[in-house]
């Protein structure tokens, strides 16, 4: 699973964005434990992957591993990633929380990474999202990439503007920046991998 996830990735972008391991550990504990993933400096990917019976399944890890590459991604161009404008595609009035908002909602186990189908409104998929725009764009970057389609069902649709306005940024921003080969029929094609 992690290695046919990997795959999905153009090989020049893994060497641009100086990605080097992928650690996939029963648990981790850095002064509190970690149930999903982070990243380092160093280029190394950490997931936690307790096995299916605690609902880490092949697609949630999938969906891990392509969010912190994703941000291994969005460091390595940030330069010529504008957050801002990808901030303007939210809706009039809309704020992502602060932190320690974020973090109190977190402890209380009302932020989650599931998909959220009463989000999409918002332009959002999940309401992990609404930490900071980077985590909305992992979010977003990981539905591009992950094997149930439903991105492009849901993003086709047309009932969810900021959602399809979203998308469209980023992957127009991939094609133009990171790799040419990240174009809209590449990101249908690997979903169904």
């Amino acid at each position: 699973m992690a290695y046919r996830s990997i795959k999905k990735h153009f090989e020049e972008v893994l060497i641009n964005i100086n990605f080097n391991k992928l650690y996939i550990l029963d648990s981790i504990n850095i002064g509190y434990e970690i149930g999903g993933g982070f990243n380092t400096s160093n280029g190394n990917i950490y997931i936690v992957n307790k096995g299916e019976k605690w609902g880490y399944t092949d697609t949630w890890l999938e969906q891990i591993i392509h969010s912190e590459l994703s941000t291994h991604i969005l460091e390595a161009y940030l330069n010529v990633f504008d957050l801002p404008s990808f901030e303007d595609l939210n809706r009039e009035g809309f704020e992502y929380l602060k932190m320690e908002e974020f973090e109190k909602l977190l402890n209380e186990e009302k932020i989650s990474t599931r998909i959220d189908t009463t989000l999409f409104k918002q332009g959002v998929w999940d309401s992990y999202s609404f930490r900071d725009s980077v985590q909305d764009y992992n979010a977003h970057v990981k539905q591009l990439f992950k094997n149930d389609g439903l991105c492009w069902e849901i993003t086709d649709l047309g009932e969810f503007p900021i959602l399809s306005a979203k998308r469209d940024y980023i992957v127009d921003w991939l094609r133009e920046e990171v790799h040419p080969g990240c174009t809209m029929d590449y990101f249908r094609e690997v979903s169904q991998q």
